[in-house]
Formats: structure tokens, C-alpha cells, sequence
């Protein structure tokens, strides 16, 4: 299990390495171009700690650009509804910068705030993975907004 952490509070993350590379394998898929999907978890006892239990790819609406992505919803309902039944819960979103950091955009930072305001999202403290590629290497970025706050960095403990 990989822990990832910030430096101004307790707030963890904690992701297995086969779901890292899962979202490895979804990004070597589109190669040059951007993709991205949903974050599935659970939240401890205390409220302190996201634990994220599955990762799901693209949905087949996704729209994959050089320097864009915009995930599909085809299907995320009802697969999230499963999951809801079994103690599991929508905790955020991840997406894949090909050849560049794992840096949040302004659109990222939007994106996250719009999120975390929604009631339709259900989810005040969202969580985004952004995975990034220096040289050849993959490298990972996770961020969180917390009720519309600007993004807080979290990184490998």
C-alpha cells in the first residue's frame, strides 16, 4: 500500500501498487494522449484517510485529446450504484498528462472545485490523481479540494 501525504495537516491517501498500475496500464494504452477515469473508495472511521479500493477507466464517451480529456459518463451510474451497495463510494477522478508533470491545470483546480460543491457528486473532498510522465518514467500527483478550497498537494510519504 502506498501512502501519500501533504505537509499541513493528517490527511492521507492510500492507493496499492496493482491499482497504480492499472492507471499505468490505461495510460500506456493512449500513449500521446490524454485519458482518465474514476477514483473508488472508502473514507476510515475517523475521516482522515481516503482509501481508494478501485480505479475504472474511460467510459467508451470519453473524448481523448492531445492536451485535453473530458471522461464520458456512459455507464458510471449504474456502476457506481454496484459499488455504492457495497460499502464503496465515488471519491474523486484521475486523468493522465502524456510526456508532461503531473501539475493541476487551471481547468484540474475548476474541475475539482465544481466537484466538491455538487450535491449531485455527493463528495465535499474530492480526490484527484494526476499522473504525469518525467522523461519515461510515470510519476503520480494527487490532489484534494475540500468543500471548494483551493487544491491541496498530496505526495508520496
Amino acid at each position: 500500500m502506498i501512502t501519500y501525504k501533504n505537509g499541513t495537516n493528517n490527511i492521507k491517501i492510500f492507493l496499492a501498487e496493482n491499482l497504480l498500475s492499472e492507471v499505468r496500464k490505461f495510460c500506456i494504452e493512449k500513449d500521446y494522449l490524454e485519458t482518465g477515469g474514476i477514483l473508488v473508495g472508502m473514507y476510515d472511521p475517523d475521516l482522515q484517510s481516503a482509501i481508494i479500493t478501485k480505479v475504472i477507466g474511460p467510459p467508451s464517451d470519453s473524448k481523448h485529446g492531445r492536451t485535453t480529456f473530458v471522461r464520458g459518463t456512459k455507464g458510471v451510474k449504474k456502476t457506481l450504484d454496484i459499488l455504492w451497495k457495497e460499502g464503496q463510494y465515488y471519491i474523486g477522478e484521475w486523468h493522465y498528462h502524456p510526456k508532461a508533470l503531473p501539475i493541476a491545470s487551471s481547468q484540474d483546480i475548476k474541475q475539482m472545485k465544481k466537484i466538491s460543491k455538487s450535491i449531485l457528486y455527493r463528495c465535499p473532498e474530492p480526490v484527484m490523481l494526476i499522473v504525469g510522465q518525467d522523461n519515461e518514467e510515470f510519476i503520480e500527483t494527487f490532489y484534494v479540494s475540500i468543500n471548494g478550497s483551493d487544491l491541496i498537494e498530496f505526495i508520496r510519504a
